[in-house]
This record gives structure tokens, sequence and C-alpha cells, in this order.
């Protein structure tokens, strides 16, 4: 293993085959967007994986960006890595949220 002069010993052990990810989606016209994805070592800063192309197939930027990240997913299986929380973006996700009725009904 390679310790970096940074880290303490126990520091680069827990973060050893963490990476963060990234897609970046960007609209070039109303069916057609540029996926931009990459993976970057925590404990290095490396970039171990990048990947940019387009697709007319992803209709809305969510699509895309599922697309973006079924890559990223394919290769931090393929070789061992563990992403740190979740894949990061530029776009709004959608999310869920829970409302709680206080009203009483008789």
């Amino acid at each position: 293993m390679k310790l970096f002069k940074n880290f303490a010993r126990d520091e680069v052990e827990k973060s050893d085959g963490r990476v963060l990810a990234r897609v970046d989606v960007k609209r070039i016209d109303r069916q057609t967007r540029e996926i931009n994805a990459f993976v970057v070592e925590q404990v290095s800063g490396k970039t171990v994986f990048k990947l940019r192309f387009l697709t007319s197939e992803a209709k809305t930027d969510y699509a895309a960006y599922l697309a973006g990240t079924e890559f990223i997913n394919k290769f931090v299986k393929e070789h061992n890595y563990i992403i740190d929380g979740q894949v990061d973006t530029n776009i709004n996700l959608p999310f869920v949220q829970m409302i709680e009725n206080k009203s009483a009904r008789w």
C-alpha cells in the first residue's frame, strides 16, 4: 500500500478504494444530450474513469444522468471500488417528500 505525506496511516486505510463519481449532463438540443462521467480516487486524486458521449435516446436530463451512472456503476463493480456517498451531478434530481397531515377528521 502506498502512503501519502498528508495522511496518517489510519486515514489512508479508511479511504482506500473509495472514489468520488460525477455525471454532468449538457443539453445540446431538444433530443440530444452530452454526458460527461468521471470517477476520481479520493486518496490520490487521480481520475480513474472518464467517459464522454452524446445520446438522443435519453429524452430527459434525468434519463441521461441514469445512463451515465450505469456506466460508472459497472466500472466501480468491475474494479472493486466503493463510491463515497452518491453520484454527484449538475442537474436537479427528483425527490420524494413526506408530509404528515396533522388535521383530524371526525
